[in-house]
């Protein structure tokens, strides 16, 4: 559910750098892309429910915390 608008705006980017005098479009299409991967990205759950695997969670949001460093 959270995949398929990425793939949408990777489409139109495409589409976008075909065209001429779009720059400006592609800028603001690249924060939207960003913020759609960082938001998929945050409601993945690698626990699947279970509280046992909890700790999945945190070390996914460590690792993308360390990564944007």
């Amino acid at each position: 559910m959270y995949i398929l608008p990425i793939f949408t705006l990777q489409y139109m980017m495409g589409v976008l750098v075909q065209l001429k005098h779009t720059a400006f479009l592609r800028i603001a299409l690249l924060s939207l892309m960003l913020w759609a991967i960082s938001h998929a990205l945050s409601m993945l759950d690698f626990s699947c429910g279970q509280q046992d695997y909890g700790h999945k969670n945190g070390i996914l949001f460590v690792r993308r915390v360390l990564l944007a460093y």
